[in-house]
């Protein structure tokens, strides 16, 4: 069996594509993850990319179609609205599936972080949803990774709920059990991720915690964000307490993430985060750490969140202080019911047989 997998995403090996989706897919077939800005490396799943640049979209498009012409798939998977018409386009005169995996709320993620002029914000979401409409009878499986994209789309689509779990084989061997005063941020770097409230609030919990330290790991997306980070940094006498670590391989993140004693999910209530859930907070757990988070819908509603995870009111930075001062006031080292979870229920691999025979079953 032939599956193609289509993404802008220019990450070889990304935690989603080629850890969880990629490598379970290629216990059942030859994976080809394709996008012309990679490089060409052999294995299964197998990165395809073009041999020179290519910048214009009609001309990215047209290597889309003509590789899926040369490898002719049984089944596509497309992670992006836009390569709908193209994955069609080949169901049209092959005998093809396509799984369609948004793992976003498209329209809101447009709409509150992208930094787009109003007007042009809008007419994307309008064709996203257009999009989505036209192809939609040529969508075998679309696979949600949280409650609301499972409500959201069974609705209209045979739907496959896969959360996205961190890989069993990758975090397993990586427990913290650190009792020190460090946090940890993993994930994108933003305002409305809760970027400033963390550095906002480890300048107050320096007072009380003299050697606090916050670990902030990802990337920046837009370089104001940076400049202001690192300047509020420099203004409120803090470039001690703070570490921004550039990202790294998905394989390294466990290793940095145990060596800090709690993990922090400061997302802002917004829309999008009223609707998907971080997969940060699986991680955290996956690792022991004590975890804070605010209180949202799509974190409170997992299974014995409380047991778990600690709450604080979203945006506010005297309740995020507080909680995390609690904590380590308490001097609790290990997040045993978190952990527990992660061994049991919230891992990868606890729910890769539902999605392979899910795959199977499409091309029989």
């Amino acid at each position: 069996m032939k599956i193609c997998i289509l993404t802008y995403n220019k990450t070889p090996n990304d935690d989603r594509l080629y850890y969880k989706l990629g490598r379970s897919l290629a216990k059942i077939g030859e994976i080809y993850i394709l996008n012309p800005a990679l490089v060409n490396i052999d294995g299964n799943p197998k990165h395809y990319g073009a041999q020179k640049s290519i910048n214009n979209r009609k001309e990215k498009n047209k290597w889309y179609v003509k590789k899926l012409n040369n490898l002719n798939p049984q089944i596509i998977i497309v992670n992006h609205p836009f390569f709908l018409p193209i994955a069609s386009l080949h169901k049209k005169y092959n005998d093809a599936k396509i799984m369609y995996d948004p793992a976003e709320d498209w329209s809101n993620m447009i709409l509150e972080l992208s930094s787009f002029f109003w007007l042009k914000k809008w007419l994307i979401v309008l064709y996203v949803k257009l999009v989505e409409y036209i192809y939609s009878k040529h969508i075998d499986v679309v696979i949600t990774t949280d409650n609301w994209l499972e409500s959201f789309y069974s609705k209209n689509f045979k739907t496959l709920l896969l959360f996205n779990y961190p890989n069993y084989f990758i975090f397993n061997n990586y427990i913290s059990k650190c009792n020190n005063h460090s946090l940890v941020y993993h994930g994108q770097l933003i305002k409305e991720r809760g970027l400033f409230d963390l550095i906002y609030a480890t300048s107050i919990l320096k007072n009380q915690f003299y050697d606090i330290k916050l670990n902030i790991i990802g990337w920046f997306t837009k370089n104001s964000d940076e400049v202001e980070a690192k300047q509020l940094v420099s203004r409120l006498d803090i470039s001690q307490h703070i570490n921004f670590i550039n990202p790294v391989d998905h394989t390294q993140i466990p290793q940095l993430i145990s060596q800090n004693s709690i993990g922090i999910v400061p997302l802002h209530n917004i829309q999008k985060f009223q609707h998907n859930i971080s997969t940060k907070v699986f991680e955290y757990a996956a690792c022991g750490l004590q975890i804070v988070s605010s209180n949202l819908a799509p974190t409170k509603q997992l299974k014995n969140s409380d047991k778990w995870c600690a709450f604080y009111e979203a945006g506010n930075i005297d309740s995020l202080v507080e909680v995390v001062s609690n904590i380590l006031e308490a001097n609790t080292v290990y997040n045993s019911e978190g952990h527990d979870l992660f061994e049991k229920e919230f891992n990868w691999e606890a729910q890769e047989y539902l999605f392979l025979e899910t795959v199977k079953r499409l091309v029989q």
